[in-house]
């Protein structure tokens, strides 16, 4: 029974999804970084680091959000078109 269960983390079930929201994390902070680097006081910074946090969590809403439902109909497809491919070869 506990050989079934496996720890669950964006980077090992779905990579694609992890990669995509390491992307929107890094283009947020560059922006945020580009946006701040002359003027990075200790007024500002929790700004630009609420800029980089933004970041994280728009790219957890797109991945969640767009493209969750997304991979799932474009597996239910892929598997639909198999599906038909193996009925007709039988």
């Amino acid at each position: 029974m506990l050989d079934r269960i496996k720890p669950r983390t964006l980077f090992r079930e779905e990579p694609i999804k992890g990669i995509v929201w390491v992307a929107f994390m890094l283009v947020f902070l560059t922006v945020a970084y580009l946006d701040f680097k002359d003027k990075l006081t200790p007024l500002t910074t929790p700004v630009f680091i609420l800029a980089c946090l933004s970041g994280g969590i728009l790219g957890l809403i797109f991945v969640r959000y767009i493209l969750d439902p997304f991979f799932k109909y474009l597996d239910n497809a892929l598997g639909r078109i198999i599906n038909r491919r193996n009925n007709i070869f039988r």
